[in-house]
C-alpha cells in the first residue's frame, strides 16, 4: 500500500495539511451560514416593508373611494340647491316640493 510506503514525517504533514484543509472547509462553511442568516433576515425585513406598503395602498384607496363618494354626495346636493334656487328665481310664486308637502 502506499501508507505503508511513507514515512513518519510524510504521514504527519499530510495529516497537518487535511487538518488545515478541513479547518479552512469548516471556516468557509460558518462564513456561509452567517451569510444566509442575514441575508434571510434581510429577505424578511423587505417582506414586512412590502406588506406594509401593500396594506397602506390598500387603506389609502378605500379612504380615496370613500372620499369620492362623499364628493359625488356633495355635488349632487349642490346642484340640487341650485336648481332649487334658480326655479325660485325663475318663478318667484312658485313653491318648493318641500314646502307643498
Amino acid at each position: 500500500m502506499a501508507l505503508q510506503a511513507m514515512s513518519d514525517q510524510e504521514l504527519r504533514e499530510r495529516y497537518e495539511l487535511l487538518q488545515k484543509t478541513d479547518n479552512h472547509k469548516n471556516d468557509l462553511i460558518q462564513e456561509l451560514l452567517h451569510r444566509l442568516v442575514r441575508v434571510g433576515s434581510e429577505y424578511q425585513q423587505i417582506v414586512l416593508d412590502h406588506q406594509r406598503e401593500i396594506q397602506f395602498n390598500r387603506d389609502v384607496q378605500l379612504r380615496e373611494r370613500d372620499l369620492r363618494e362623499k364628493l359625488r354626495r356633495l355635488e349632487v346636493s349642490i346642484v340640487r340647491t341650485l336648481l332649487k334656487n334658480i326655479r325660485l328665481l325663475c318663478d318667484p310664486n312658485s313653491q318648493s316640493i318641500e314646502s307643498r308637502a
